[in-house]
């Protein structure tokens, strides 16, 4: 049932052209979801001598991260498609902690800024095509290098 529903569409995927699936396509295939819930807390320090107040900042976001790896087509050139997906929603109001008026004018900086302030949630969507030609791999899209020593 998955093969028949999969097939049409990975081929409506890479250009609306169908292409021949093979179980490896299908069978080869892996996807994960990993939920991330992640608090920051940076605590600033006044600096003796100084007139100037230090800024406390926090934020608190919950993350949704899809990771999907397809196998590839038959044929002499075998063709496939990798996804991820995020999406991160803010928890709290965040901002500076020592200043309640400013607390959602001021960003962290785990999420990203819309108009200033930091976002409320977001989204990355990042495909990666790729072709196989014997031992031969071109990818293109979002590359992510694995370096399992780093």
């Amino acid at each position: 049932m998955i093969k028949k529903l999969a097939a049409p569409l990975v081929g409506a995927l890479l250009g609306g052209v169908m292409l021949p699936a093979h179980a490896d396509f299908i069978d080869d295939s892996h996807a994960d979801l990993t939920l991330l819930n992640r608090y920051l807390n940076q605590q600033g320090r006044d600096v003796v001598g100084s007139t100037a107040k230090a800024k406390s900042y926090r934020d608190w976001g919950q993350g949704f991260q899809f990771n999907f790896r397809s196998g590839y087509t038959d044929g002499a050139v075998g063709f496939g498609l990798d996804l991820e997906a995020f999406y991160g929603l803010k928890l709290d109001s965040g901002g500076d902690l020592n200043d309640k008026d400013h607390q959602s004018r001021y960003p962290g900086s785990m999420f990203p800024l819309d108009d200033g302030k930091s976002a409320n949630d977001f989204s990355v969507l990042s495909p990666t095509f790729k072709m196989r030609f014997l031992q031969d791999e071109l990818r293109v899209g979002m590359l992510n290098q694995n370096n399992p020593m780093l």
